[in-house]
């Protein structure tokens, strides 16, 4: 069962998602854009009352899920990974440290307006994808082999036996 942190976090980030047309299950929000499934979701920490705001990109061409969870999104990012102040998101999410709930959560909710809704927009786009997976930036969570199959990219890091499990150095079970 959730704890009541987590539930009180979903409940304030749930108006941006949904005003952004993003449809939620449990601490799951989903939204289609052409060809393209945008996942968002909250995962609480298993060691410390700290949360994690977790971003995927599920391909439609790829599966047939119509609601994946963001661990089965073909690409995936922690939107602390995108955030402009690292040490701050971090200390909005560890509730451990004390900060107003309101104040917590409008700055959350100001940084998911400004960084996760545009991540999601601008990775729902072949051309985008294609450019990314092909440069030599870092991807954030790893990147599933059958993504570079698909857009025929060839990829920089170790192949791996099977086509869709995930590649690159910080790849994670």
């Amino acid at each position: 069962m959730a704890s009541d942190e987590k539930r009180d976090l979903v409940k304030a980030i749930a108006p941006t998602l949904k005003a952004h047309g993003f449809k939620k299950n449990d601490a799951t929000w989903h939204r289609t854009s052409d060809g393209f499934i945008q996942t968002f979701n909250v995962q609480g920490s298993q060691w410390s009352r700290s949360f994690y705001l977790n971003l995927g990109i599920y391909i439609v061409a790829l599966g047939e899920e119509t609601n994946p969870p963001e661990y089965r999104c073909h690409i995936r990012n922690r939107l602390g990974d995108v955030a402009a102040d690292c040490t701050r998101y971090n200390q909005l999410l560890d509730l451990e440290t004390s900060i107003p709930s309101d104040e917590r959560f409008k700055e959350l909710n100001g940084i998911i307006e400004s960084k996760a809704i545009p991540w999601l927009e601008e990775f729902s786009d072949d051309r985008r994808v294609i450019d990314w997976i092909s440069g030599e930036q870092a991807h954030g969570l790893p990147i599933l082999m059958c993504v570079f199959e698909y857009y025929g990219v060839p990829q920089k890091t170790k192949k791996q036996n099977n086509p869709c499990e995930a590649t690159g150095d910080n790849a994670q079970s």
